[in-house]
């Protein structure tokens, strides 16, 4: 009897982790990070609402803040699990995240009023987050452009709303982001540069192994 040829083996059906997060190791790394700030974004999102349920901020603007903020996400998402952003400058968008977020702490400052002091302990948070994704002097960069935004983000709520954004409220909240974001920024430039410092040594490992072999 002839032989039978073999029955094609049945094709590997794809687990949802990897729709989600990608086959490359890389881009599910970088995509882990995306979804995690996504997730830290959700969180800020649903105490914004818990705001607006205190009488903070009105709930149409509450609910805007939130549908932006996740639709942002949703871009970096896209981006980096596409891969589209793969070869660019800053492949896991870990430091485009950054900035835009502190820009939108200063919009949340605008919204939240009396309570917009409350969004310095986030801003303090993204500079130490800096110290995993960027450089000492990109630090320092996002450092000078978080206070200078703060800085223009107090005087237009002053001049725009004075009553809701009194001087002697916005004069102490800056004089504690002056005293604690470049303290933060301090260990962050620290700690940036012993990552950089391994990362150089682990390169030239692998240089040396490499003319071994």
């Amino acid at each position: 009897m002839p032989a039978h040829p073999p029955a094609p083996a049945p094709r590997a059906t794809p687990q949802p982790w990897s729709l989600l997060l990608g086959r490359q190791p890389l881009i599910r790394r970088q995509v882990r990070g995306v979804l995690l700030a996504s997730g830290l974004y959700l969180l800020y999102g649903a105490i914004t609402l818990a705001q607006a349920a205190l009488g903070l901020m009105p709930w149409p603007l509450a609910w805007a803040l939130l549908a932006g903020s996740l639709a942002l996400n949703a871009v970096f998402y896209v981006a980096v699990r596409s891969a589209a952003v793969a070869h660019g400058s800053d492949p896991g968008l870990a430091r485009t995240q950054l900035t835009v977020g502190l820009g939108c702490l200063c919009v949340g400052y605008a919204a939240a009023g009396p309570a917009g002091s409350a969004t310095l302990l986030v801003m303090v948070s993204h500079i130490a987050y800096a110290a995993f994704t960027m450089t000492p002097r990109q630090v320092w960069r996002l450092v000078a452009g978080c206070l200078a935004g703060l800085l223009l983000t107090m005087l237009a709520c002053h001049l725009a709303w004075p009553a809701r954004f009194p001087v002697a409220l916005q004069a102490s909240a800056l004089m504690f982001a002056l005293l604690a974001v470049p303290l933060i920024a301090l260990l962050s430039q620290q700690v940036a540069q012993m990552r950089l410092t391994l990362e150089r040594q682990r390169i030239a490992l692998q240089a040396a192994h490499a003319q071994r072999a």
